[in-house]
């Protein structure tokens, strides 16, 4: 599977926003919050999830423990662990999307690997050049945060959580109270409050 030569493409943060607003101006211009990005895979894409038992235990022994989904070369089809699928959590949710991110960005990359099994993905992650790989694994991770947070209403939803807590005499300035307002707006996007907290921060959204 030679992947030494792979051709990552270049794009920076704000582009990924502008992909991710376009993606969600084309599957679900309600934009209607949260994001049905399961629904936008299956239905809309015809990409099928599978779940697969154990599939993070595959890799529990390598550098990236911790991986519970890939993409096949095919990009017809989603493999993640079938306890992430069972449960349905927030973190699902974004596997999903980081899987998602994979197929809509990076495609050309997919098509080379020929991955079409969890052995050849194991080893495939092995063989990617480190450097090469986490500038894969950083995009796919911006785009899922930008499609299942969109800027936008990320700023409405946290005006509004802001005026209430200064309406109960609070001050989001307070460090003690953001951890409460990030998990509120977590559970309005169904994200965890980490990604919350990293796309709040990285918008500088913070007054």
């Amino acid at each position: 599977m030679g992947v030494d030569g792979i051709d990552v493409p270049y794009l920076s943060y704000d582009r990924l926003r502008e992909l991710a607003e376009a993606f969600i101006q084309e599957h679900h211009p309600s934009r209607e919050i949260p994001i049905p990005v399961e629904e936008i895979i299956d239905v809309r894409l015809h990409v099928n999830i599978v779940p697969t038992p154990g599939l993070t235990k595959v890799f529990a022994d390598d550098e990236d423990d911790g991986i519970e989904s890939f993409v096949t070369s095919s990009l017809t089809d989603i493999y993640v662990d079938e306890d992430a699928y069972t449960r349905q959590t927030n973190r699902y949710r974004f596997t999903i999307a980081h899987e998602l991110a994979h197929i809509h960005l990076h495609d050309r990359v997919f098509r080379t690997l020929e991955v079409h099994s969890i052995a050849e993905w194991r080893e495939t992650v092995k063989s990617i050049p480190r450097k090469q790989y986490a500038w894969l694994e950083w995009q796919a991770y911006s785009f899922a945060g930008h499609l299942l947070v969109p800027t936008t209403e990320l700023e409405a939803h946290l005006s509004k959580c802001i005026e209430m807590i200064e309406g109960a005499g609070m001050s989001s300035d307070d460090e003690a109270v953001r951890p409460s307002i990030e998990k509120n707006l977590g559970d309005t996007f169904k994200v965890s409050s980490i990604v919350i907290h990293k796309r709040v921060e990285r918008e500088n959204l913070w007054p």
